[in-house]
């Protein structure tokens, strides 16, 4: 299978959209021509097809076919974009889109593209562009009934990962998914993911309902090894669907009472992710669950205030935390370190502009500002904004 391992998450790196009707072009001189050995999806590109397939059905919109040819140009793309760290919708070698594809095989007349760097995980890909209001004007064009998708992973450059997905207008040769990505399974209601086959493991995670992974192993004790986040972990057979069997899914069970956030994460006032924000709580920060489960949210309390948090952003027992501290008023004059290649942006925002990219292990002063999920950090003479999932005192 192609892309097997996964990284660690790196700092993102976002494209501007492209969307364009095809017009003559001449074809490209220096790009390799397709080798003939086809295409197959690997895990995680299965996996971005079915959530943008879904997003467009809950917005009355038809799926899109997955295109062989499509598919074989984005990657071509992902790829160029991961050998030479270049990072545009024209290649390295001054490859346009409209050339891309017609090399490749694709000859409708409407396309558009969407790229992103440092993103690994279909999941992780989907939402950035989501939030992204070009982007996710692309995934939401109704003139497109097609899409290729290629994701490569690049060692020589801090992002790690490179996406490409490429829209066309209609469907012409199918692609496909990679044997060996077959075998799945998918998560018909919130469930945590054990270390071990039984309920007396830790927990390493919560997922929600609709996740889905390769199966690795047999069942034990009632609960099936999958793969998630590059590690085994355990599952319990009542909340998976394998091979169409749909069983009933019981309710999560409540984590440890004191736990740490994952991921930095609202902090709402209901169980709902449309629910007004009380808060953000940074990753690594402690939090105490205060009762049931409720739609995928855990009731808890964090510095004092009340709320509600996703429960797919909460980890195990926490110990202290590597994180930046919450407090802002003594950080000023303190610094922080990038844990990996980093965007500093405009604005305490992942839609705002990208003022610089800082490598994995920069030291950044800190401000004592923070806003959002971000801190405020000074970079020579430029004042920007860092995601505080990024960095460690």
């Amino acid at each position: 299978m192609r892309n097997a391992h996964r990284p660690t998450a790196f700092g993102l790196a976002l494209g501007l959209s492209l969307a364009a009707v095809a017009a003559p072009v001449m074809p490209s001189s220096t790009a390799a021509a397709p080798d003939g050995s086809g295409y197959c999806a690997d895990l995680e590109e299965a996996a971005f097809l079915d959530l943008i397939n879904r997003y467009r059905a809950e917005n009355g919109l038809q799926p899109l076919g997955f295109s062989r040819t499509l598919s074989e140009a984005a990657e071509s793309h992902s790829s160029d974009m991961a050998a030479t760290g270049y990072f545009d919708h024209t290649m390295s070698d001054g490859t346009t889109v409209e050339q891309n594809i017609r090399f490749h095989g694709y000859d409708g007349g409407t396309y558009g593209e969407n790229i992103a760097a440092g993103t690994d995980t279909a999941a992780y890909a989907f939402e950035t562009w989501r939030y992204s209001p070009t982007h996710n004007e692309n995934m939401l064009r109704p003139a497109y009934g097609a899409i290729g998708i290629g994701r490569v992973q690049g060692g020589g450059s801090g992002y790690g990962w490179y996406w490409t997905t490429i829209f066309g207008g209609e469907l012409d040769d199918p692609a496909s998914v990679c044997a060996d990505a077959s075998e799945r399974a998918r998560t018909v209601g919130d469930v945590n993911l054990r270390l071990g086959p039984g309920p007396e493991y830790d927990i390493a995670r919560a997922v929600p309902a609709g996740v889905e992974f390769p199966v690795v192993g047999e069942e034990v004790n009632g609960y099936l090894p999958v793969e998630h986040d590059g590690e085994t972990v355990w599952v319990a057979q009542e909340f998976l669907a394998v091979e169409g069997v749909v069983p009933t899914a019981a309710p999560i069970p409540v984590p440890e009472p004191v736990v740490s956030v994952t991921e930095t994460v609202t902090l709402r006032s209901e169980p709902d992710r449309e629910a007004a924000s009380v808060g953000m709580i940074p990753t690594g920060d402690a939090i105490e669950i205060t009762g049931e489960a409720v739609a995928g949210f855990l009731p808890v309390t964090w510095e004092g205030s009340s709320g509600w948090v996703d429960a797919t952003y909460i980890g195990g027992a926490t110990e202290a935390p590597q994180l930046v501290s919450s407090g802002a008023d003594h950080l000023a004059g303190a610094s922080a370190r990038a844990v990996d290649a980093l965007n500093l942006r405009a604005s305490p925002s992942r839609e705002a502009e990208i003022v610089t990219v800082v490598p994995a292990g920069s030291e950044l002063p800190l401000t004592g500002n923070r806003e959002n999920g971000y801190f405020e950090v000074r970079l020579g003479e430029t004042v920007a904004w860092a995601d505080a999932a990024y960095l460690r005192s």
